[in-house]
């Protein structure tokens, strides 16, 4: 159950309902021309420059949406909820025995709002500082990515909680929503799990490294190794026919504690790193199947937990 209002500037009354598919088709051929719309009789008459399309609709909202009764109202900026919503939309995880992780969880952090999605292996949380909230809400996955895909930074959001649903209002645009039913993990405990082993690199020129090792990995799975010590080094490794391609690049980064060997889903850190951008990151090890945690100074506030990811026998014994 959901819906999206956006005010646009018209003239004359009236409501008509079409179906979006069709129009948004339309619309998106008419892009950077003056669009116009009326009712005609038994449908709505599109019109751009020579064009002239007649759509069929209802005078009735076929799906009405449910009124929010509003419980609280939050008000934040609209760059606080790109970045919140940016951080975390990714570790999302569509899992009908698990609905709960379907959505990216909303509420507070303890100094203002905080966001965090999680599946069976990452956790993406990012909290900021701001005005202390009370709602506790599991916004559907759709529902983020409408959000992120209409707000502009120049536009406030303001959000009206309920027991079951959820209104976004910012600019022109009015979105009403269903909430997921469930109670959501307590994830704090795990970034508590001690670790001894600290790498320290930027995180783009990481990123570019461990990317392009990756291209030797097996396409279903992208896994890679990571051999730390006094020589840090990545590795990826696949079958070819009867025997095998190996590839390694040597990392320039910074690692402290005893040496380890460990594997990952390059899908998973490639997401990770990518909400640092050029910042310095410090990626935190435990063993080599500890959940392992990476940070930054820069942005305080968001966390980022993966899972190791247990390598092919052969992977293990190659070296590149």
């Amino acid at each position: 159950e959901a819906a999206i209002v956006a005010t646009l500037v018209c003239e004359g009354r009236g409501t008509f309902f079409i179906a979006a598919k069709p129009l948004l088709a339309a619309v998106e051929r008419f892009a950077g021309s003056t669009v116009t719309m009326k009712l005609g009789d038994g449908g709505t008459i599109v019109t751009s420059g020579r064009s002239r399309m007649v759509m069929r609709g209802s005078e009735d909202e076929a799906l009405p949406v449910r009124e929010i009764v509003a419980d609280e109202h939050i008000n934040m900026a609209a760059a606080d909820v790109v970045a919140g919503f940016h951080a975390t939309t990714d570790a999302v995880l569509d899992d009908l025995k698990r609905p709960y992780l379907g959505g990216v969880y909303m509420h507070d952090g303890g100094h203002g709002p905080a966001f965090v999605a999680m599946d069976g292996n990452r956790i993406h949380a990012s909290a900021m500082d701001g005005n202390r909230i009370h709602a506790q809400a599991i916004l559907p996955k759709r529902l983020v990515s409408l959000i992120l895909a209409t707000i502009t930074e120049e536009a406030n959001a303001r959000f009206t909680f309920d027991a079951r649903g959820v209104q976004v209002e910012f600019g022109a645009y009015r979105i009403t929503s269903g909430l997921i039913n469930g109670q959501f993990p307590d994830y704090a405990p795990q970034f508590t799990i001690p670790t001894t082993r600290t790498l320290k690199a930027r995180a783009n020129e990481l990123l570019t490294d461990l990317d392009l090792v990756a291209t030797v990995s097996s396409v279903k799975d992208r896994d890679i190794r990571l051999d730390l010590g006094a020589i840090c080094e990545a590795s990826a490794y696949r079958q070819a026919g009867q025997g095998f391609e190996s590839g390694a690049i040597a990392l320039e980064v910074d690692y402290s504690g005893a040496p380890l060997a460990v594997g990952f889903q390059m899908r998973l850190i490639s997401d990770a790193l990518l909400l640092f951008g050029k910042d310095e990151i410090e990626w935190r090890f435990g063993g080599p199947t500890d959940p392992s945690f990476i940070t930054s100074l820069a942005h305080p506030g968001l966390e980022t937990l993966v899972s190791p990811f247990m390598l092919a026998p052969e992977h293990r014994r190659v070296a590149a």
